[in-house]
């Protein structure tokens, strides 16, 4: 069962470590270290690591059945919600103001929505097709205005504009001449640099991460999956800037040009000699680092305090109900679906609420927990009338 589990967790997530080529350009700096014990690693309850902000609905939105909501990104007043298929733009209150359904093989049509941000310099949303290999940009009402194509778009998982240049990432899927990440001119479409150049992980560390590309306080950040350092980006350089420090548990480098036959082969030889697994799904949020990673086959969540400079890291939640109600409690949130910098946006699932809590109905602590979570009681009482994900919006604290 551990084993299907974290199969079903790499459909989702990750890949990538540290090295650069001739052509990239890697400074040193000084770097904040983020203590990563996972020996400490304990049980807390929800609400002594998150406060919740708000448990919004898409209203309106039931002609557009959603099984899961892939990214969201909040753009001056409004949410942008990207799904597998369609895209919903709604207020901060989660009504819905407009739905983009333009999926085909046409201009302004796309075919799989990947990555989505907001361009200053153009003063236009733009979307990532990965399938298309192009940005389909829009005005701030989801009306299409133009596209842009390039070779290094096929096959990316994220990217992020800079005045007249594109980050683009893809890790070990697309043709990146050779490297994970590349900086594109815009204006001439001419590839300006490569970076994290592959090696023979490109063989079995085939798997898709969530996020790459962190704005925060003005700065705009980069990490890959596998890869212990945070990186600042400065015009064509990349700076390390923040380390998650396992200690003695940290990914070795010269793992990676080892032969496996997959990536599952790869995980087992990283648990057995007690090495975490999956470093994924960094997200800023208003003095704090959240973070996920495997230990011993198993996800484990930290938030670190850029303040306080500690590191809380969740082996489980935990609920004075007991472990049915810990799970609940939680909403059963796994990876955040974004960050605006000071709050944190999770996808809740109310399929699996309900089925959480209809095994604990016959427990005899059921009403009273209820009682003290009326958001999850909101959930399951409004199941009937909104079966859509719902929108959980976090403070870390």
């Amino acid at each position: 069962m551990k084993l299907l589990k974290k199969t079903l967790f790499l459909l989702y997530i990750p890949i990538l470590f540290s090295c650069s080529d001739k052509k990239s350009k890697i400074s040193n700096q000084v770097i904040q270290k983020i203590p990563v014990q996972v020996e400490n690693k304990t049980t807390y309850a929800f609400d002594e690591i998150f406060e919740v902000v708000d448990l919004l609905t898409i209203k309106n939105s039931q002609n557009f059945p959603i099984s899961k909501i892939n990214k969201i990104k909040k753009i001056e007043d409004n949410l942008w919600i990207l799904t597998s298929s369609i895209v919903l733009i709604t207020d901060l209150e989660g009504n819905l103001n407009n739905v983009i359904q333009s999926q085909g093989y046409g201009p302004l049509e796309y075919q799989k929505l990947s990555d989505i941000h907001w361009n200053p310099y153009l003063s236009l949303v733009e979307i990532l097709d990965s399938d298309q290999g192009k940005i389909i940009r829009y005005d701030k009402n989801g009306v299409a205005k133009n596209e842009w194509k390039n070779k290094f778009l096929r096959l990316a998982s994220s990217f992020y504009p800079q005045e007249n240049k594109y980050w683009i990432y893809g890790g070990t899927f697309f043709d990146g001449d050779g490297g994970r990440l590349v900086v594109v001119d815009y204006q001439n479409d001419k590839k300006l640099n490569t970076y994290f150049p592959l090696g023979d992980e490109r063989n079995y560390l085939n798997v898709i991460e969530p996020n790459n590309f962190i704005a925060y306080n003005k700065s705009l950040l980069f990490f890959h999956t596998y890869n212990d350092t945070i990186y600042s980006i400065e015009n064509d350089n990349l700076y390390p800037t923040y380390l998650l420090n396992f200690g003695p548990n940290r990914i070795p480098s010269e793992i990676f040009s080892q032969d496996f036959k997959d990536i599952m082969e790869f995980g087992q030889e990283l648990e057995k000699n007690g090495f975490v697994d999956l470093i994924n799904s960094i997200y800023f949020s208003e003095g704090n680092i959240f973070f996920r990673f495997f230990y011993e086959g198993k996800p484990i969540s930290a938030v670190y305090s850029i303040k306080n400079k500690s590191t809380k890291i969740i082996a489980n939640w935990k609920n004075q109900y007991g472990e049915g109600f810990s799970k609940l409690s939680s909403f059963l949130i796994n990876m955040p679906i974004d960050s605006d910098g000071e709050f944190l946006y999770f996808s809740v699932d109310p399929y699996a609420i309900k089925s959480e809590a209809e095994k604990l109905q016959d427990d005899p602590n059921y009403d009273q927990f209820m009682l003290e979570n009326p958001l999850i009681k909101k959930i399951i009482d409004q199941f009937d009338n909104y079966e859509n994900p719902y929108i959980l919006k976090l403070k870390a604290r």
